[in-house]
């Protein structure tokens, strides 16, 4: 495994790839295809396959990079205490994204807060870290050791940079999302008897 892991460390770093990593405990997968699905066509695209998101399915995703992708989509995974920082070493984002916290190996760990000390360590040479600002704890320790990157969090909450503002319920379903400013509006039809 150590072999592995140091042959997709030395791949990756010799690539001239964009690189976004996930992690978080639940919804990974589905967060990498939405991206992927995106921005594959803007940008010659890598992903993990499946879940690939482990000690050596991360390795194993990172050797699929060729010279023609310009953008890496790489989900990272652990489960036990210690496991981020060997991941870490071989696989550095550029943009880091932390999806929900939950349960998920949260028996391995001694507590809440130690999962996402571990989470976290993913993001210490990334620019950008997006997470979810509605976890206090996950604002709280982020704030803390990532002061100086460019830190995006999202929401119910309207301290976060990115938060739904308002949802109504009518004949149509109306969404707001307000971004730096910006307001975007999904509408749907409902069928209402």
């Amino acid at each position: 495994m150590d072999f592995l892991q140091q042959l997709a460390k030395y791949h990756f770093e010799n690539s001239h790839l964009r690189s976004i990593g996930i992690t978080g405990s639940n919804g990974k997968t589905i967060l990498k295809e939405w991206l992927y699905q995106c921005l594959w066509n803007e940008f010659p695209t890598v992903k993990s396959p499946k879940s690939f998101n482990s000690q050596i399915g991360l390795p194993l995703s990172l050797l699929q990079i060729n010279d023609s992708h310009e953008l890496g989509i790489f989900e990272v995974g652990i489960s036990h205490p210690n496991e981020m920082e060997k991941l870490e070493n071989i696989f550095h984002p550029q943009i880091g994204l932390l999806t929900h916290i939950g349960n998920a190996h949260a028996a391995n760990f001694s507590s809440e807060e130690e999962l996402i000390d571990e989470k976290i360590k993913l993001f210490k040479d990334s620019e950008i870290i997006i997470y979810n600002g509605d976890h206090s704890l996950v604002d709280q320790k982020i704030k803390k050791l990532y002061a100086d990157k460019k830190l995006i969090s999202y929401g119910f909450k309207k301290e976060n940079q990115v938060f739904i503002k308002k949802i109504r319920r009518m004949k149509t379903s109306l969404l707001s999302i307000l971004a730096k400013k910006s307001v975007f509006r999904l509408t749907k039809e409902t069928n209402r008897r």
